[in-house]
Parts: C-alpha cells; sequence; structure tokens
C-alpha cells in the first residue's frame, strides 16, 4: 500500500508565522496558498496577485483557508514577503515534496534524477531583504525543488551539502553536483546510502583530474572500456553538438569512493548568423 501524500495546504501550515500577533488580519497559511494559486497561473507581482484575487467568490476564499470575505490587499502581500524567512518557508515545502517522491516512485528501471546546485534568492532586494544564497535539490522529472538550506555568510556551500544529502533518500537515485561539491565525504555518504553520483570535476583534485586526463588521448589502448554517444541540437540560432566519452578504465584502479566510470564530454556551439563558435572540453 502507497503511503498518504499529504496536501500541501497541510505543510503551509508548519511554517512559522514572523508577523506580530497585534493587526494580523489574514492566517499565513492562507496567505502562502493564495500566493501559490496566483504563481500558478502566472502572476508574479503583488498588484497583480492582489487583483487576481479580487475574482474570485466566497467560496474559492474559504478553501484557501481566509476567515475573511476578501482576500489580501499588495501591501499585506508586501509586509508578507518582505518579513518571511525563506529558509524556513522553503524547509516545509522541501519535506512535502519528498514525500511526493516517496509516494509516488518513478518508472521500473528509469533512474530518479537529483540536481544539487547553489541558487540566490531573485527579487529579495527589491522587497528591502538581503540576497539569500541557498543549496537546493532540484528533482528533474517534475521540477520540484527540495530541501532548500541557507548558506550562511562568509562560508561554502560544502558543508552544508552534508546536511541536505542526510535529508535525502539517495538510495536508487543520481546525483548531480558541480566542481566545488566534488568532494570525498559527500561521494563516500552517496555511496553508503546506496546512490549514485556524477560530479565535475576540476583542479580542485589534481590527481583525479590528471588520471582522468590520461584514460582519453589514450582510449585505443583501453577501447574495450570505452563508449561514445554524439547529439545535435538546431534551435534558437545556433547549433550545438555534443560528444560525449564514457570510460570505466579507472574503476577499481582509483582511490575516489566509489568511482565507476569518466567521461569526457566535448561541446561546439555555433551560432547561425554571425558564425561564431565556442568550443569546450569538460
Amino acid at each position: 500500500m502507497e503511503p498518504p501524500i499529504r496536501p500541501l495546504g497541510a505543510s503551509l501550515h508548519d511554517i512559522p508565522d514572523p508577523r506580530h500577533p497585534q493587526g494580523r488580519r489574514h492566517p499565513l497559511a492562507a496567505i502562502l496558498a493564495f500566493m501559490c494559486g496566483a504563481r500558478l497561473g502566472g502572476y508574479r507581482r503583488d498588484s497583480a496577485i492582489a487583483d487576481w484575487g479580487r475574482g474570485y467568490g466566497q467560496t474559492l476564499i474559504r478553501a484557501w483557508g481566509f476567515t475573511h470575505d476578501k482576500t489580501p490587499c499588495a501591501a499585506t502581500l508586501y509586509h508578507v514577503r518582505r518579513q518571511w524567512d525563506a529558509p524556513l518557508v522553503e524547509a516545509p515545502l522541501g519535506a512535502w515534496a519528498e514525500s511526493m517522491l516517496t509516494a509516488l516512485p518513478p518508472v521500473p528501471g528509469a533512474p530518479e534524477a537529483l540536481a544539487i546546485e547553489g541558487k540566490t534568492l531573485r527579487g529579495r532586494r527589491k522587497h528591502g531583504a538581503p540576497a539569500t544564497p541557498l543549496l537546493s535539490v532540484l528533482r528533474h522529472r517534475w521540477g520540484l525543488t527540495l530541501w532548500p538550506q541557507a548558506v550562511a555568510d562568509k562560508t561554502t556551500e560544502i558543508p552544508v551539502l552534508e546536511d541536505v544529502l542526510r535529508a535525502l533518500v539517495v538510495a536508487g537515485r543520481v546525483i548531480t553536483v558541480d566542481a566545488l561539491l566534488t568532494q570525498r565525504a559527500s561521494a563516500e555518504g552517496i555511496v553508503h546510502g546506496g546512490g549514485n553520483s556524477v560530479r565535475q570535476v576540476k583542479g580542485n583534485h589534481p590527481q583525479l583530474q590528471h588520471d582522468m586526463q590520461l584514460v582519453f588521448p589514450e582510449a585505443h589502448a583501453s577501447a574495450e572500456t570505452v563508449t561514445t554517444a554524439e547529439m545535435v541540437d538546431s534551435g534558437h540560432g545556433r547549433l550545438e553538438q555534443r560528444r560525449l566519452t564514457a570510460s570505466s578504465a579507472l574503476g577499481g584502479d582509483s582511490d575516489w569512493p566509489g568511482l565507476a566510470h569518466v567521461f569526457h564530454i566535448e561541446r561546439r556551439v555555433t551560432r547561425k548568423k554571425p558564425g561564431e563558435q565556442r568550443h569546450e572540453v569538460v
């Protein structure tokens, strides 16, 4: 029997209300549900969201959770947005998204891909709040963001990654990270948790990078370990050619945790009108 899916509205009630009790007119969970509905409808500005809410009757107003006959005005939305603590808002939403993944597993045989990367919340300076860097997990198939964690000032994303991984179910999933987050501790944690990871390697791990660079110029010497795939995309005024070469030559010969394959990715991008070309190897 599949575990029940908790409604999103119930998770919104877990978000602490930063407002002073005096003068509160609308429940915070109702405001957040209302804003979620507006964003799904394509409304982004507080004034547009407020105007959107004026067009619906009492049935929907009560369904959102409002106790008054009118939805919030733009000023109320602005003050709520200015006061909320982004990590405290996103953590319950991340927990809800993770419960969705658990309740609705992927198609058998299809890998569950998660991307971990840093981002800075847009629009917070406009609302009088400081920019907030977050380390978040994006679930490819649904586009859901899971377990966003704030990155403290004057620190890096590396220690925060450990907290994010502890909150995730990694078994049976493929996790991608950028070069900054290519660290042994996180690799060991994912391997021990039954997951897999794909990582970009740069100069912060010189020995591993050196070993990988030796594999591909001499690929003919270990041809039985090499697989190649190519892809061509055309659109938006450009032609992009990608060639990926994978090798298992280092599997078992590297001390990197769980290393099974290494990849060489070559990209060539040609802009059709000016004829400019860009070549990149990763």
